[in-house]
């Protein structure tokens, strides 16, 4: 039985320890993706983030183009 507990006492606090990484992961992906929005809105409004819409200007009808020529800075 101790070990029983043990083990589910394991799992649980590995569980928690996932649960708080996911979460700082996803704090810093945002923070990432609004540094970047501040010099590429059409890259955040292509990943989703609608607040951007108005802000972009594509030049390129490719805009994969934008994004390779700005990620290559």
């Amino acid at each position: 039985m101790k070990k029983l507990t043990s083990a589910l006492f394991c799992i649980i606090s590995i569980n928690s320890y996932a649960q708080d990484w996911i979460l700082k992961s996803n704090k810093i992906a945002e923070e990432f993706t609004m540094d970047i929005a501040k010099d590429s809105p059409e890259t955040a409004s292509s990943l989703g983030y609608s607040q951007f819409d108005s802000m972009a200007v594509n030049f390129e009808n490719d805009m994969e183009t934008k994004d390779l020529v700005f990620y290559a800075k």
